[in-house]
């Protein structure tokens, strides 16, 4: 019985590290600061699969030498020794990652820049909200009690300000590649979380703060924007596009969307 469930335990730790190597589980990679990521992730996974089939083989051979009872009392002194030295390891295991983890959280995020993109992201139950500043480059005032999404004002923009009359909401995150862009998240309800996981980056909108997450793509094309927080009944439809596009046909886009706004203005 014993030996039965030795080679158990060796088959389930062998089949759970075959399950990760397999295949790839983490989405494809939309900047260079997820590449990053991605290295910081599985040098962790490396040495955290290795810690655990080590840990697995020891309970193996504990099962099997200490399978009769006069051996595990003659044994029993070794086993603190074992016990101290796993924790002992594990300590250092976690503290070397959680160092190199925050070195790396704090030079992964780009720069800001004077050339960078100024956004703004609302997150309402059940949708994402994108606002970019007219052709003056200001952001317009806000009335909470104008919030109607029913008639195209989600945001509750006060078309009486000059500065909120070409301002261009979205509900679509559309950026240029290769440039800083900014992004400032607020809420109008609850706790949402902007997460983009093709560039491994994420932050909470919070009712009443300020929050502000900065972005770098390299890569062409459409992302999926996902909210990770259970914000409510309809959170699983609580999603949003990113699209990269060229400096070029972002810029045909800006100006058509800006013409649109104050069209809509007049």
């Amino acid at each position: 019985m014993a030996l039965l469930l030795a080679v158990l335990i060796l088959l389930i730790a062998l089949g759970t590290v075959a399950m990760f190597l397999l295949r790839h589980w983490m989405p494809a990679v939309a900047s260079g600061s997820a590449l990053a990521f991605d290295h910081q992730f599985h040098v962790s996974l490396w040495w955290m699969g290795g810690a655990f089939l080590l840990s697995q083989l020891l309970l193996a051979l504990i099962v099997w030498r200490f399978r009769n009872g006069k051996r595990l009392r003659r044994g029993a002194v070794a086993i603190p020794f074992l016990e101290l030295g796993a924790m002992v390891a594990a300590t250092a295991l976690y503290l070397w990652m959680g160092a190199t983890g925050g070195m790396f959280a704090s030079t992964s995020a780009p720069a800001e820049s004077a050339s960078a993109l100024h956004i703004e992201v609302t997150g309402v139950q059940f949708a994402w909200y994108f606002r970019y500043a007219g052709a003056d480059g200001k952001f317009g005032s806000i009335r909470p009690e104008l919030i109607d999404a029913s008639v195209g004002n989600p945001l509750g923009l006060d078309r009486r300000d000059p500065a909120a009359r070409d301002d261009v909401v979205s509900s679509q995150l559309v950026i240029p590649a290769n440039r800083p862009v900014e992004l400032t998240l607020h809420s109008q309800d609850v706790v949402h979380s902007f997460y983009i996981p093709q560039m491994r980056t994420q932050m909470n909108a919070v009712p009443g703060m300020t929050t502000h997450l900065l972005l770098n793509v390299s890569r062409i094309g459409t992302i999926e924007v996902d909210c990770t927080q259970l914000c409510g009944l309809g959170h699983y439809r609580m999603k949003a596009v990113v699209r990269v596009l060229s400096p070029q046909d972002f810029a045909a886009w800006k100006n058509t969307e800006f013409a649109h706004a104050a069209a809509k203005a007049e």
